[in-house]
């Protein structure tokens, strides 16, 4: 519940980054992502592809992000988009709230 009343929150294209630093929750943890991908996406396959990409995303940027808890939405405009796409809008969205 933290990350919805105290989380800082970043948007691009499709994607909503919502972050919260470690300090704040006492954790010891460098990263730890939530992914939240609705069935307004599509079906199950392309919300655990987009939900894939998304981990990997994250995954690439994380040596360049603060620690924290984060969570990664993504709408329908977010299944259209290719990786590369989808990568800056990823990367956008965790600038825009001040993780990076």
């Amino acid at each position: 519940m933290a990350l919805r009343s105290t989380g800082r929150r970043g948007r691009s294209d499709g994607i909503t980054a919502t972050w919260i630093p470690s300090t704040a929750t006492g954790q010891t943890h460098r990263h730890q992502l939530a992914l939240a991908v609705g069935r307004n996406v599509g079906g199950a396959v392309d919300r655990n592809r987009l939900r894939r990409r998304l981990r990997s995303s994250f995954g690439a940027l994380a040596h360049e992000v603060v620690a924290g808890t984060f969570l990664l939405g993504a709408g329908p405009s977010a299944a259209e988009l290719g990786f590369v796409e989808l990568h800056a809008h990823v990367d956008m969205a965790l600038q825009r709230a001040g993780a990076r």
